[in-house]
């Protein structure tokens, strides 16, 4: 029974033991390989210095792959050349060449896998070959020399970080057959100052494109975007202007904070909300019109936009969030539609010019701190629909002269009128 046991397990470890690599000397270098259903695929080389030509074949099979880490943290390989017969790169396999300045693609090219050219910092020119369809995540990352970028035009996604902090880049061309952008595909690319985004495009991720300072001027969204996620052009402080198609849906968190030269937002009839502080820290915007088919305004979307002068908010809104306009210290005047139900707190916190703000007969809870220090407000009307008032609600309205409160108001909160020194009488 013991010896049953014994060669059974025998068998399972000699199965599970790798086998060992081929190997082909061709001029100065030693190529190892594995060989796969009649294909090889490069697992390294010795020496991996100077320029690089990937063999055709090895050991007579064809190659077809490069391999995960073949040849990461090669400090001394300066350029590979790659040939047409070579369909795939495998998961960081050129992770931290950092001397590497020219990666040539073949024809054959199909897919680049993961991190594969992560950290390669002296890389300048990429083109990425017509065959690829998918640009994976952080495959060009932290490439802090690349100036020249050429993406395929077949290449239908980029992915998560793929060009994220490529520093150097001044020039993007998204083709026409890319429908995704991934999450901070972009991301950090200070250098970059012309941003063309293609016509297939329905969807542009979380901080795709933040912290990209250098693009001035005008941005317009692409006809076909339903999606611009959170932080997507978040700190582009040289825009000045930006228009969304009416094929936009949301418009995430933060999609457009700090952009603090911004003084034109264009935003068409399909959108329907509007994340937390998607515009705050527009110090520039001096007003804002939202459109009929957004029916939320998120937390202080445009919070600390301290020149915006008016708003309209359209009569499909049914919410107004939290802190959404306050610290608009050049707000004049606010009316809020009859579709509006809440009014969040601190919603027109010191909004301190604001001399007059008509609240819809819809509106049931007026948040806490919600006009709190709007020192210019002269009257209030509460519509009977109301039914709370919270705390501090119109706390140090210093003009307040008259208040009405209507029948419906069955809580209301602690300093509501609080330092509105005017006020005769309730």
């Amino acid at each position: 029974m013991k010896k049953t046991v014994m060669l059974i397990f025998g068998v399972f470890l000699s199965a599970a033991l790798p086998l060992a690599a081929d190997t082909e000397t061709i001029g100065d270098y030693t190529w190892e390989y594995s060989i796969s259903s009649g294909t090889a695929e490069i697992i390294g080389v010795s020496p991996a210095i100077g320029s690089l030509a990937i063999p055709s074949t090895l050991g007579g099979y064809p190659v077809k792959g490069i391999g995960a880490n073949a040849f990461a943290d090669c400090d001394q390989l300066s350029s590979v050349t790659i040939p047409d017969g070579v369909e795939s790169i495998g998961t960081n396999a050129f992770h931290n060449c950092a001397v590497m300045a020219v990666v040539t693609f073949g024809n054959g090219m199909k897919r680049i896998d993961e991190n594969a050219f992560l950290g390669c910092k002296s890389l300048a020119v990429v083109t990425i070959p017509s065959g690829v369809e998918h640009i994976a995540y952080g495959t060009f990352s932290g490439c802090s020399g690349l100036t020249d970028l050429t993406i395929g035009e077949n290449v239908k996604t980029i992915g998560v970080g793929a060009f994220f902090d490529c520093i150097g880049l001044t020039r993007v061309t998204i083709p026409d057959k890319v429908i995704s952008i991934g999450e901070s595909a972009f991301s950090g690319c200070v250098g970059l100052t012309d941003l063309t985004i293609g016509s297939a495009v329905e969807s542009i991720g979380a901080n795709a494109f933040s912290g990209c300072s250098g693009i001035a001027g005008k941005l317009v969204i692409p006809d076909g975007v339903k999606h611009i996620g959170a932080g997507a052009f978040s700190g582009w402080d040289r825009l000045i202007e930006v228009t969304m198609p009416d094929s936009v849906e949301t418009v995430g968190d933060e999609a457009f904070k700090g952009c603090v030269a911004l003084t034109k937002v264009t935003i068409g009839s399909g959108v329907k909300s509007f994340g937390d502080g998607v515009f705050s820290g527009c110090i520039a915007l001096p007003d804002i019109m939202i459109p009929g088919n957004v029916v939320s305004i998120g937390d202080r979307a445009f919070q600390n936009c301290s020149a915006m002068t008016g708003v309209t908010i359209s009569n499909g809104v049914t919410h107004i969030g939290e802190g959404t306009f306050s610290g608009c210290s050049k707000l004049t005047s606010v009316v809020i539609p009859d579709g509006v139900e809440s009014i969040g707190d601190n919603a027109f916190y010191e909004c301190r010019v604001m001399t007059s703000a008509k609240i819809g007969t819809g509106v049931k809870t007026i948040g806490a701190g919600a006009f709190q220090g709007c020192r210019g407000l002269t009257g209030v009307e509460i519509p009977d629909g109301v039914t709370s008032v919270g705390d501090s609600a119109f706390q140090d309205c210093a003009a307040l002269t008259r208040a009405e409160i209507g029948i419906g108001v069955r809580s209301i909160g602690a300093s509501v009128f609080s330092g509105c020194g005017a006020l005769a009488g309730i």
